[in-house]
């Protein structure tokens, strides 16, 4: 009988230590956030002659570490991996955060229009995402892991070549995808 109390006091301890340890980090992590925003201090701008013609450049407090790079709703969200499903679900992850980078590139290209831009490419084949899909999906939209320049706007199966793409600057192959540009303008 000694030793099931003696388990239930040791139960009781182990819960609340763990408790305090979880309150400590929250708090750590807190302050750090804090911090962070109190570390904020102007840029300073030098103009044409000398130092005492500075000026000053507002400048915002610093970005949220923990915000997203580019906020999808988890409707968007599944759009965006349905569609990277559909063209290269059999592919790597590094081919599929491309893709994302890809369109991501197209949804700034079109305003922050997110179904136009989805919309902009073709799907004839639904397949349903993988997790390694949506950590695509993830790395580029949540964490800004893009792997692409921001002006390269199309991609396509090597195995599929077509007049259209033909027509544009190659800049990569992933896997079996390859990425391409606009011709840039001449001056």
């Amino acid at each position: 009988m000694k030793w099931k109390q003696s388990a239930i006091a040791f139960g009781i301890m182990l819960a609340i230590i763990l408790a305090l340890c979880i309150v400590r980090a929250t708090i750590a992590e807190a302050d750090k956030r804090k911090s962070s925003q109190e570390d904020w201090t102007p840029t300073i701008v030098y103009t044409e002659g000398t130092a005492s013609e500075a000026t000053t450049e507002p400048t915002d407090y610093p970005e949220d570490p923990l915000a997203p790079y580019f906020e999808l709703s988890l409707d968007e969200r599944e759009r965006i991996a349905t569609l990277i499903a559909g063209k290269a679900v059999d592919r790597t992850m590094t081919c599929q955060q491309a893709i994302a980078a890809v369109i991501l590139n197209e949804i700034i290209d079109c305003g922050e229009d997110i179904g136009k831009a989805i919309d902009t490419y073709e799907l004839y084949d639904i397949k349903t995402p993988t997790e390694d899909t949506y950590a695509a999906v993830d790395a580029v939209f949540e964490r800004g892991e893009v792997l692409l320049d921001d002006d390269v706007l199309w991609f396509n199966d090597v195995d599929h070549p077509s007049e259209f793409h033909d027509s544009l600057v190659f800049v990569c192959e992933i896997d079996g995808i390859a990425f391409y540009k606009a011709h840039s303008e001449t001056v």
